[in-house]
C-alpha cells in the first residue's frame, strides 16, 4: 500500500477476502500510520451514509461533504494527508459503484473493505469500478505468519526459507519443533482472533469456540446476502466439504451433499459458487494432461474443493480430531487435513490450483502447478504410505513435468529420480507467483555497441 499512496493520481484502495481475516484492522493501522486525518464508516451499521450513496441526486463531492460534516473533528482535515475508510462496502452496492468518483474527488484517499464482494459483483453487472480501484486480495495468515504470532520472528524463519529455497537440509532439532508448530497451526488455522487466543493462552479449547463463532458469522451471512432456499443449501455445500475431503477420490460430487433426484449442479451449483464468490472455497480444478499451457487442458466440471481455512474445517468435522492430528495418531486419516493445508499455502501465494487425475488409472498428481514456468506435479504424503508411484512415473517415465515436489514428514533432499523432497510445511516457503525469476537485461550496452561496430564495417544491405 505504501506503494500506492505515493502515485500522484490515486486510485481507491479495496481490500476484499472472508470474514475475520484482518482486513479492517489492516486498513486502520496503515491510516494510523501515514495519515493525519481520517473517517471511517461501517456501511453495516451506518445506514444513513448508506443512504446518501443511494440518492442518485447527490454528487460524489455532496456525499463526501456530507460525511466530513459528521466527522467529529471535521476543523482537523490536512489536504493531502486525509483518508476515508468504508468498511464493510458489500452492505450498499451503490457505495462500491462509486469507489472511483470517490476517489476522483482528490481530496482524500479512499479505503474500503468488504467480505462478500464477489457475491455482490453479481448484482452490480457493468456499475463495478474494478479497474479504476487497486485491489488486494487478503487471506488468513499462513505458517509464517502463524510462527511470527508464536515468537518465532522473521530473523528465525529467514533460515527455513534460506534452506527450502537453496534446497538445504535443516536442523534436525529446529525441524522437529519446526513440524510440531504446523500440525498445531493445523488445527488453529489462520484466522488471526484463533491465532492471537492460540499464541497466547495455548488452549484448543478456547480456539474452538473462536472458530465455530466464526463459521456462525458465515451463517448468518449465507441467510443476509441470499435468497430463499439457497440459504439452506449453500449451509448443506459447506457442511458437506469434510465429508468429501475424506473420501479417497476427492473429486467433489453433489450427490454427497443430497441424494435425492434432481439434487445435481442444478440445485447445488449456485450455492457452491456463493461460496467461491465469497472466499470461503478454493476450487482445485482437474487437468486432462499435466502439460503446458494448464488453461487450456483444465476440465470445468471436474474439480476438488478446500476450504480457504483449516481451522474452519476443523471446526467443521467432528470433536477431538485435534488430537489426532498434532499427536499423529497413525491410524488416523488427517490426509484431507493435510492437503487442504496445502492448497490454502499455495493459493495464499497466488498459484492456481489444479490436480491432475487419469481416467481409469491409478495415476494421480495432488497438485499441478506452474511454479515460474516450470509445470511442477506436486504429492502431499502425511499417513503412512510414503511411496509416490504416481510421481515418479510422471516425472521420469511419461516426463510431462519439468519438476517433482514431494511434501512429507522429512528433511529437504533431492532423491535419485530428481524428485525433490521437502518437509509438509516446506511449500509454505515456496516464492509467490508474481515474483519474477527473469534476470535484468544487462547487455544493452555491448549490444548498442556492437551494432555501430558493423554500421561502420560490413553491415548487410537491406536493399
Amino acid at each position: 500500500m505504501s506503494a500506492w499512496r505515493a502515485e500522484p493520481l490515486k486510485k481507491s484502495m479495496l481490500i476484499r477476502g472472508c470474514r475475520q481475516i484482518g482486513k479492517t484492522y489492516i486498513i486502520r493501522d496503515f491510516i494510523s500510520s501515514n495519515y493525519e486525518w481520517s473517517i471511517e464508516f461501517n456501511l453495516e451499521e451506518r445506514k444513513d451514509i448508506a443512504e446518501l450513496f443511494k440518492n442518485k441526486d447527490l454528487s460524489a463531492s455532496t456525499i463526501i461533504d456530507h460525511m466530513i460534516f459528521d466527522a467529529p473533528n471535521n476543523n482537523a482535515v490536512v489536504p493531502g494527508s486525509s483518508a476515508i475508510f468504508l468498511d464493510e462496502i458489500q452492505s450498499c452496492t451503490e457505495a462500491y459503484a462509486s469507489l472511483k468518483a470517490l476517489a476522483d474527488d482528490g481530496r482524500f484517499d479512499v479505503f474500503a473493505s468488504g467480505s462478500l464482494l464477489g457475491v455482490m459483483l453479481d448484482d452490480l453487472q457493468d456499475q463495478s469500478p474494478l479497474g479504476y480501484v487497486n485491489v488486494i486480495d487478503m487471506y488468513p495468515m499462513d505458517f509464517e505468519e502463524f510462527l511470527w504470532a508464536m515468537g518465532i520472528g522473521p530473523e528465525y524463519t529467514g533460515y527455513l526459507r534460506k534452506c527450502i529455497l537453496e534446497r538445504e537440509r535443516i536442523d534436525e532439532f529446529i525441524l522437529t519443533k519446526v513440524s510440531d508448530l504446523f500440525r498445531r497451526y493445523l488445527v488453529v488455522g489462520g484466522m488471526p482472533a484463533a491465532v492471537s487466543d492460540y499464541a497466547s493462552r495455548q488452549d484448543y479449547s478456547s480456539v474452538r469456540h473462536i472458530l465455530n463463532d466464526i463459521s456462525e458469522l458465515i451463517g448468518q451471512d449465507a441467510q443476509r446476502y441470499s435468497k430463499g432456499a439457497q440459504r439452506m443449501y449453500i449451509d448443506a455445500c459447506l457442511k458437506s466439504i469434510p465429508e468429501q475431503l475424506s473420501k479417497p477420490n476427492k473429486k467433489f460430487q453433489y450427490i454427497h451433499i443430497e441424494k435425492r433426484k434432481g439434487a445435481g449442479k442444478k440445485v447445488y451449483g449456485p450455492a457452491l459458487m456463493w461460496l467461491r464468490n465469497a472466499g470461503l472455497i478454493y476450487q482445485c480444478n482437474n487437468v486432462t494432461e499435466p502439460l503446458s499451457p494448464l488453461r487450456e487442458r483444465t476440465i470445468p466440471d471436474v474439480f476438488k474443493v478446500y476450504l480457504a481455512d483449516t481451522g474452519i474445517l476443523m471446526a467443521l468435522t467432528e470433536d477431538n480430531i485435534e488430537g489426532t492430528i498434532v499427536n499423529r495418531d497413525p491410524l488416523a486419516n488427517n490426509g484431507m487435513v493435510m492437503e487442504n493445508v496445502i492448497a490454502c499455502a499455495l493459493r495464499s501465494k497466488g498459484y492456481v490450483l489444479r490436480y491432475y487425475e487419469k481416467s481409469n488409472s491409478t495415476l494421480g498428481i495432488d497438485f499441478i502447478v506452474n511454479i515460474h514456468g516450470n509445470i511442477t506435479a506436486m504429492e502431499v504424503k502425511s499417513g503412512k504410505n510414503k511411496k509416490s508411484k504416481s510421481l515418479r512415473t510422471i516425472y521420469t517415465t511419461t516426463r510431462t513435468v519439468s519438476r517433482a515436489i514431494k511434501l512429507s514428514e522429512g528433511n529437504v533432499f533431492t532423491d535419485e529420480n530428481g524428485v525433490e523432497h521437502y518437509p509438509l510445511f516446506g511449500i509454505c516457503f515456496f516464492p509467490d507467483s508474481s515474483e519474477s525469476n527473469l534476470n535484468p537485461v544487462d547487455y544493452m550496452d555491448s549490444l548498442k555497441e556492437r551494432f555501430r561496430m558493423l554500421e561502420g564495417n560490413d553491415m548487410p544491405n537491406r536493399e
